[in-house]
C-alpha cells in the first residue's frame, strides 16, 4: 500500500468503520514501527457522527475510548493519519444492502470502557522478532502463524474472566470486522497477507533478560518446523484476521496497511497542527 503523496481528505469524507492508521513520534511508537517494519503504530476506528461530532474508538494505555479527533490528537503524539476503507473481492464497500455497516459499529462501541492489553503488545513484538531471526521466507510465514497461536494462547491465560476483554488497538478493528458476521462466511473479515519478506531487526532494543529468554524458547520451538517449509508454497499466505489461524489480537499495523481488504482512501491529518476540515 503506497502511503506517499496521498490525497487530502476531510472528516466529512469518512465512512463509518473506516480505519485510521496513525504514525506517532514517541519513543515506544518508534520502536513498534521498527519491529513491525511498517509506517504506523496506532489504529483508530471511525464510528460516525454522534450529536453532531465525528467520533472515533481506539485502545489507549488508559483503556478503550470513544473520542473526537481533537481529543485523540491532544492525548497522542500523532503526526500523520492515513485512512483505509474495507472492500470485498469484487470491490463492494460497506454501507450497501449486502454489507450493512451497523453490525461492525455496534461491536466497536461495545468495546468502549474495556482495558488495554499491554501484555499482548509485548508478546506480539517477541513473535515478530522470532520471525525476523528466520531467514527462510517460507519458514518465516510458518513461524508467524505458529508464533501468533502461541501468543494468543498465552494471552488468553491472563484475560479477565469477568467484564470487558482487554484489547490492543489493532484488535478493535480486526475483532469487530471478524465478529460482525457470525456465520461461516465471515463476510466482513479483513484479509491479511503473510509474506516471507521480513528483514532482520536490531535486537538491542530488547535487552531485558525475560524478553531474551522467551525469545530463545520460541526459537527452539520453531527450529522443529524447518522440514514443513519444504512443502509450503512460496506464495503469500492469505488469512482472515480473527480466524483460528490468525487470532484478532495477533495482527499488526503492518498487516492492516498491506491487507488486500483495505484500500487507501487518503491522508486525514499531517503534522501541521490541525486535522483536515469538514
Amino acid at each position: 500500500m503506497n502511503t506517499a503523496n496521498q490525497p487530502k481528505i476531510s472528516l466529512a469524507e469518512l465512512h463509518p468503520a473506516d480505519i485510521l492508521l496513525c504514525h506517532r513520534t514517541d519513543e515506544l511508537s518508534q520502536l513498534i514501527q521498527q519491529v513491525d517494519q511498517g509506517g504506523y503504530s496506532h489504529a483508530v476506528v471511525y464510528i460516525g457522527e454522534e450529536s453532531g461530532e465525528h467520533r472515533f474508538v481506539h485502545a489507549t494505555w488508559k483503556g478503550i475510548k470513544n473520542q473526537t479527533l481533537e481529543e485523540i490528537l491532544e492525548e497522542e503524539s500523532i503526526d500523520r493519519i492515513d485512512v483505509v476503507r474495507w472492500h470485498d473481492e469484487d470491490g463492494q464497500v460497506l454501507g450497501s444492502k449486502k454489507y450493512p455497516v451497523a453490525p461492525i459499529i455496534e461491536l466497536v462501541k461495545s468495546y468502549v470502557g474495556g482495558p488495554y492489553y499491554k501484555s499482548t503488545l509485548l508478546l506480539g513484538g517477541l513473535v515478530i522478532l522470532v520471525v525476523d531471526e528466520v531467514r527462510n521466507p517460507t519458514l518465516q510465514k510458518i513461524a508467524r502463524v505458529f508464533g501468533g497461536l502461541i501468543e494468543s494462547f498465552i494471552s488468553k491465560l491472563f484475560i479477565q474472566r469477568k467484564g470487558k476483554t482487554p484489547m490492543v488497538c489493532v484488535e478493535v478493528a480486526t475483532a469487530s470486522y471478524w465478529n460482525a458476521d457470525a456465520s461461516d462466511n465471515r463476510s466482513y473479515a479483513i484479509k491479511v497477507k503473510i509474506a516471507g519478506n521480513r528483514k532482520k531487526v536490531d535486537l538491542k532494543a530488547f535487552t531485558k533478560k525475560e524478553s531474551t529468554t522467551i525469545l530463545d524458547r520460541f526459537k527452539k520451538i520453531l527450529q522443529g518446523l524447518q522440514p514443513i517449509s519444504n512443502v509450503i508454497s512460496d506464495s503469500p499466505l492469505i488469512l482472515n484476521a480473527g480466524s483460528p489461524l490468525l487470532p484478532a489480537e495477533t495482527c499488526t499495523l503492518r498487516d492492516l496497511s498491506t491487507s488486500p481488504s483495505l484500500k487507501m482512501v487518503g491522508n486525514l491529518y499531517e503534522d501541521n497542527g490541525s486535522e483536515q476540515q469538514s
